[in-house]
């Protein structure tokens, strides 16, 4: 049996009209149609598109593009002037920051208020409350008027919301990308959870990353119009390089290992636990092998959370052992925002082996790591156990640590997609 769209868009277009004075709109409706006294503006053009249930459906374009006015359409929020559009379920819209919450509000009250003007039985949100209230981590933020909330606390108590009311459709125009990376994290696993229960996600974002990894069809809209509709990766190569231009590599970039300064331990251990990032992050109970500090330092030595693309920091690790172990070793793992594992590795990995540990020993750990990944923020979790090819057994784990922020200040990029492969090149003209 095959379903029905979710959604079903059939030449969807919205025309504005522009006034150079708010005279010329009263003096040509008391002409009743005999003076034009406006310029049309076609938002939307021609726009048909059908999204199944449980698929995510990504919105590109640039600004005035027509992207905002396609979702507020589907939301309800403004008519369309030409062109049908139907959505099968309950409809939640995530546009704009705090739409239809209270100021005056409590966050408690508003999910409760926001509830019951969505036509929801008295009772489905306060069941819903205590999730709500984990979810967001506001702490006693959330018995707080929203007056006095940040745009990212907005974006928590807003998108918790809508999370646990279990939309069948859910529309969200780019307030993904609001918040700190930690945050960003639990929505996208939470976006994930979603889907695989079958809600319909329509969602607009200039965050191109975003719309690659958690899209499965994607809009590419200009100027109102429709230029493709299909594969994210394509979809996203077409905004990113209109047809015509060229994208003209930086040259290669030299991989170069390096070392980390020598200075004594004690020293060393001592500058770990003064820059450490652990911040009361929990570990593993009893653990014979713990992770006492952990820090991020440049080429040059000194703390850092931020590197340029294609160079180098140093994740220092400061751990204790507590029992005599055999084959001990420590791990380092990046994550992206959207909670993807970006890279893995181990002392095992790089064949840097440790002999038979004493308990009450201390061992310092310097991963030096280039930063061959494209810009944006990525946390690192830190770990200790046995490393090899079949399995590990963690001693101890340290996640979300940071953010690293990687930066790139030039107009082009030395690479596109992901990551940096080192790559040479050899060409021949006959």
């Amino acid at each position: 049996m095959t379903l029905e769209p979710a959604i079903e868009v059939s030449n969807l277009s919205k025309k504005y009209k522009i006034y150079t004075s708010p005279w010329h709109r009263a003096l040509e409706w008391t002409s009743l149609g005999r003076q034009r006294l406006h310029e049309e503006n076609w938002a939307l053009q021609d726009v048909s598109f059908s999204v199944a249930p449980g698929e995510c459906f990504g919105i590109i374009g640039r600004n005035g593009s027509g992207k905002s006015t396609l979702l507020k359409i589907l939301a309800g929020a403004i008519e369309p002037t030409t062109g049908i559009f139907k959505i099968r379920g309950r409809v939640l819209a995530l546009l704009e920051l705090g739409a239809g919450f209270s100021p005056e509000l409590t966050g408690r009250q508003n999910v409760v208020d926001t509830s019951l003007l969505l036509g929801l039985p008295n009772g489905y949100a306060k069941a819903r409350l205590s999730a709500i209230e984990e979810f967001a981590e506001l702490g006693e933020y959330f018995d707080r008027p929203l007056k006095i909330y940040s745009s990212g606390m907005f974006v928590r108590l807003a998108f918790s919301t809508f999370m646990f009311l279990d939309p069948q459709v859910l529309v969200v125009d780019e307030v993904l990308s609001v918040g700190d990376i930690f945050f960003q994290q639990k929505c996208f696993d939470a976006v994930r959870r979603m889907l695989a229960k079958g809600t319909t996600i329509l969602y607009v974002s200039h965050d191109l990353a975003s719309i690659r990894t958690i899209c499965d069809r994607v809009l590419f809209l200009d100027h109102g119009r429709p230029q493709f509709l299909g594969d994210p990766d394509e979809a996203v190569l077409r905004y990113s390089c209109p047809m015509g231009e060229s994208v003209a590599p930086d040259p290669a970039v030299a991989f170069l290992a390096q070392e980390p300064a020598e200075q004594g331990f004690s020293d060393l251990a001592e500058a770990i636990k003064r820059d450490s990032l652990l911040n009361g992050t929990s570990g593993f109970d009893n653990s014979p092998f713990e992770i006492l500090a952990a820090r991020v330092v440049d080429e040059q030595g000194h703390a850092t959370l931020s590197v340029e693309c294609m160079s180098c920091l140093s994740i220092q690790f400061l751990a204790q052992v507590k029992v005599d172990i055999p084959k001990p070793g420590v791990g380092l793992e990046i994550y992206n925002r959207f909670n993807q594992l970006i890279y893995a590795i181990s002392s095992s990995m790089l064949g840097q082996e440790l002999p038979l540990l004493k308990g009450g020993t201390y061992v310092i750990a310097s991963f030096c790591v280039r930063f061959s990944i494209e810009p944006g923020e990525y946390s690192f979790m830190a770990d200790s156990g046995e490393h090899n090819i079949s399995k590990a057994i963690f001693y101890d784990r340290r996640p979300k640590l940071g953010p690293i922020t990687v930066f790139w200040n030039r107009p082009l990029l030395p690479f596109c997609g992901l990551t940096a492969l080192e790559t040479g090149l050899d060409m021949q003209i006959g």
